[in-house]
């Protein structure tokens, strides 16, 4: 008798164990994660959208992956989409991040900045637009996003601003123009 209740202890113990387990790992890695969801929104790069990963993590049980969408990526007038994945199984809802072009308050995303830019730019926002957040620029990840101008002219435009600040390009007509702006939305120079 002794022997039942301890072996029906351990299997009681086993299954516990188990269900804990199983509740606290995932079947993904966070980079297999990251890549489920990029070959999710993969088919929207025919429509001209561009992809970001924001943020990645694992909670409850399952992985989160936060993707912003943005159509018209280099131009005056951008709009931003913010996917929050949740996988596996997969699934994600939406919300409106940027959608109009009316100058923003504070700049939060670089999409905000062009828009905030396109006054000041003048002729130059019908041209091509790319914007950094200074702490952030990288020269090669700037290059996989922006395709000109070379990030040297970026570097040089921002060399001694604040790294809490926006630094805008626009490229038309063969020329470049650089804005710089802080989070609330303060111009700081151009050149």
């Amino acid at each position: 008798m002794k022997r039942v209740l301890v072996l029906s202890l351990f299997v009681l113990l086993g299954v516990v164990a188990f269900s804990y387990l199983a509740s606290t790992k995932s079947a993904l890695t966070e980079t297999q994660a990251v890549d489920v969801v990029l070959e999710d929104v993969k088919p929207l790069e025919s429509q001209g959208v561009m992809a970001r990963v924001v943020d990645s993590r694992f909670e409850n049980g399952k992985w989160a992956v936060d993707v912003l969408l943005t159509r018209r990526a280099h131009t005056k007038c951008p709009s931003v989409e913010k996917r929050f994945y949740s996988l596996l199984p997969i699934g994600f809802r939406s919300e409106s991040v940027v959608a109009s072009c009316n100058p923003p308050v504070a700049i939060s995303y670089r999409e905000e900045a062009l828009i905030r830019s396109a006054k000041d730019a003048g002729a130059f926002s019908e041209g091509y637009g790319c914007a950094f957040y200074w702490a952030d620029f990288d020269a090669a990840t700037s290059a996989s996003y922006c395709a000109s101008p070379e990030s040297s002219a970026v570097q040089a435009f921002g060399s001694g601003l604040p790294q809490n600040t926006w630094v805008v390009s626009w490229t038309w007509n063969n020329a470049t123009a650089f804005f710089a702006y802080s989070p609330s939305d303060a111009f700081l120079k151009s050149s």
